[in-house]
């Protein structure tokens, strides 16, 4: 029961910030695998950034909800990733859903980062 709860808690979180669906992506290669879950390169396939490459971070539900501590993390880690949305120098949240066992996050990549001179922190 404190499972189900905590994997609602999870979904709540995800639910008011649909923007797509796991069928707007295209998968091309998985960059990273845990225990928790994976990260692939894709591409959108529709909207105005259609063609566009993201990372896209596939988290397994049943994972996380296994300790309230990952529970909290993962919720930690996606309200953070929306709050720094405009920062110029930090990867960006584009979209975030879910699916019935797994969450989706939508990041930006970086391929090569390059500070342009002049540039003053």
């Amino acid at each position: 029961m404190v499972r189900l709860q905590q994997l609602r808690l999870v979904s709540s979180l995800y639910s008011n910030h649909i923007c797509c669906s796991l069928f707007s992506w295209y998968c091309s290669v998985c960059v990273v695998c845990s225990a928790y879950g994976k990260v692939f390169l894709v591409r959108k396939l529709n909207g105005p950034d259609h063609g566009k490459l993201y990372a896209m971070k596939v988290l397994k539900k049943a994972s996380i909800v296994q300790k309230t501590k990952t529970t909290e993390h993962t919720k930690t880690e996606r309200q953070v990733l929306q709050a720094i949305r405009d920062a110029p120098f930090l990867i960006t949240l584009h979209y975030a859903f879910q699916t019935d066992a797994k969450l989706h996050l939508i990041l930006g990549i970086c391929f090569e980062y390059h500070v342009p001179e002049g540039t003053a922190y």
